[in-house]
């Protein structure tokens, strides 16, 4: 167990959790979902792959008789001798007579990935899946049943939340998340990287943190030579990962990307009615699985305001898509597009908003830089109900001790320096939290500046409590 690759990096909290699998002395039924190209199958082949007693991937987009045959296949290639099973329920009990066949006292490891595959039209593959589990796989003490699925509202919704015959099976379930810049930079470190963690930062605000698309960086280019030849260039490998990314997730991706592309309308989110007027979807239940599916992949988030839990705002987190969005238009034209402009207003503009969802999904680690890891706090993010004014604050941090902690981001290549009329902005932004606050929150105000590389001097930098760089993200 856990023969890892001389390149692979984080994961810690899930590697503790796999072992506690492991060693627990009982069945496990251990359930692994998140996006396409996160890891799933590295961590999982990597943590276990020599001692598998069966492990099957099913065939994206296949029909009944090629997922029965590569299952089929699978079980020969580990033992089993018997015929070519008919059906789903006969492919599970040759499954169960491969796993009596195995050492009793040595952990039986059966993993089945891409398992959304095999359910099939009218192939009663859930029905074989719970009749297995519950009568056969549950009552082995050596048995650790693994499945995984870039599928996530296939795995989440007929396995984790299954209110039938799976309901409550799964004994621990696992949801892999994109890495973050510490492992990011961990990775480039492993190739003897010396790019800087702006470099990082920059080409975390077109890849986020998807480890298969980092496995294609060229650390001894820069980032923008990197951007044109994943992006720009004519053979540009990483233009047709959009259609192909949410083609492979959902059956039916048409109005998953029309609220993709809604969201992507306004970097600061939107409400649900919003969602609706500009992707034409109506509201309902389907709208309300196609939010809850996009997040538990890890494409959107939702905050609620302040006091408004019933005003939920979505906004659009995966990088990938955003970077894609923002600049498919120039793709395969230009090959040195992204260097000619790398200047350009147009992408600097793009870093500031990719450096603010940045620090938004590196909460833990910004907690940490403002000493507040042991405080209780509520993190949320605020949007003025005043629509025309505009007011946004992206990171608002309720804290125990009295204080509310308003924090500030602004992407810059060197010391940020705060103008008059920046900081003529940043008051009334106070005073309109405080406003339209007033009432529900008494509490004081610590207003934090979260920027590259910190303030150059200025007459107007008293109005930030505490300044903290990037090296605090990582």
């Amino acid at each position: 167990m856990k023969r890892f690759s001389a390149n692979f990096v984080g994961r810690e909290n899930e590697i503790k959790e796999l072992e506690k699998c492991y060693n627990s002395g009982r069945s496990e039924f251990l359930s692994v979902y998140g996006r396409r190209r996160v890891g799933k199958t590295f961590l999982i082949r990597n943590m276990f792959s020599d001692e598998f007693s069966f492990y099957v991937s099913g065939v994206i987009n296949g029909n009944l008789k090629e997922e029965l045959s590569v299952f089929y296949n699978a079980l020969k290639e580990y033992g089993y001798n018997g015929s070519l099973p008919l059906n789903w329920m006969d492919a599970f009990s040759c499954l169960d007579t491969l796993i009596k066949s195995k050492e009793k006292e040595k952990r039986c490891i059966v993993f089945i990935d891409e398992i959304s595959s095999f359910d099939t039209p009218r192939s009663n593959f859930i029905r074989a899946l719970e009749y297995f589990w519950n009568v056969k796989g549950s009552c082995y003490d050596n048995l650790l049943f693994i499945i995984s699925g870039s599928a996530t509202h296939w795995v989440v919704n007929k396995v984790i939340n299954d209110r039938g015959g799976l309901h409550n099976r799964v004994t621990k379930q696992m949801h892999i998340k994109p890495f973050k810049l510490k492992e990011v930079e961990e990775y480039g470190k492993k190739y003897n990287s010396s790019w800087s963690r702006l470099q990082y930062i920059e080409m975390y605000s077109v890849l986020g943190g998807i480890p298969f698309y980092w496995d294609k960086i060229d650390f001894e280019l820069t980032v923008e030579e990197n951007i044109d030849n994943l992006f720009f260039s004519r053979d540009a490998e990483m233009v047709g990962e959009y259609s192909n990314l949410y083609r492979s997730l959902f059956k039916k991706p048409e109005p998953y990307i029309a609220v993709i592309k809604a969201l992507a309308s306004k970097g600061e989110g939107l409400t649900r009615k919003e969602i609706i007027d500009k992707s034409k979807i109506q509201s309902g239940a389907e709208l309300t699985q196609l939010l809850t599916d996009l997040e538990n992949c890890d494409f959107i988030r939702s905050y609620n305001r302040k006091n408004k839990s019933n005003n939920s705002i979505y906004q659009l987190i995966d990088f990938f898509t955003l970077f894609y969005l923002n600049f498919h238009p120039y793709m395969k034209k230009d090959g040195l597009w992204w260097r000619k402009n790398m200047l350009a207003p147009q992408i600097n503009t793009w870093y500031g908003l990719s450096f603010e969802r940045i620090c938004v999904s590196h909460i833990e680690e910004l907690l940490f830089a403002l000493h507040l890891d042991s405080i209780n706090t509520q993190v949320y993010s605020w949007r003025s109900s005043r629509e025309s004014r505009g007011a946004q604050i992206d990171i608002v941090v309720d804290r125990a001790d009295n204080i509310i902690t308003l924090c500030e981001v602004k992407y810059s290549r060197g010391l940020y320096h705060l103008t008059k009329e920046e900081y003529l902005k940043l008051q009334n932004r106070i005073e309109m939290f405080q406003a339209e606050e007033k009432g529900k929150i008494k509490k004081g105000i610590q207003y934090v500046l979260i920027t590259n590389y910190g303030l150059s001097q200025s007459q107007y930098n008293s109005i930030f409590s505490k300044v903290i760089t990037f090296d605090s993200l990582f």
